[in-house]
């Protein structure tokens, strides 16, 4: 085996430009990895948790309400739906997927009135806030 300076030093050098040059590789990598997009969020359909609750809320309002007729019309207060179909936050508009849920697709319009509606003309409106 040959063991001269100029041997070692080529060895050494030659090991680090790989060195260099994984590195760089690795830089590179890294990089493009960082750039890649990230997970595609799509809206085609709900969560399971999503529509398991929306389920949920169908089959309470059922239960209490009946089947829903075609152009029916209920009135009911926030604090009979929030006992009813219970939500986190006790607003008429924590109701509006569900509001809307019957009106597209049992033609059911559901009128939810609250301490802070206002009565107009013996007819119940949401207020506008």
């Amino acid at each position: 085996m040959d063991f001269s300076i100029t041997n070692l030093l080529n060895s050494f050098s030659s090991h680090l430009t790989n060195n260099k040059q994984a590195k760089k590789e690795k830089e590179k990598a890294l990089k493009q990895e960082e750039n890649k997009p990230t997970k595609q969020i799509s809206s085609a359909k709900p969560a399971p948790r999503q529509r398991n609750s929306i389920i949920a809320d169908i089959k309470a309002f059922c239960d209490h309400f009946g089947e829903p007729e075609p152009g029916k019309t209920i009135e009911v207060t926030l604090k009979e739906l929030l006992q009813i179909i219970p939500r986190h936050r006790p607003r008429i508009e924590a109701y509006n997927g569900l509001v809307g849920l019957l009106q597209r697709e049992f033609n059911v319009t559901l009128e939810i009135t609250s301490q802070k509606t206002k009565k107009n003309d013996n007819k119940t409106k949401k207020s506008s806030t």
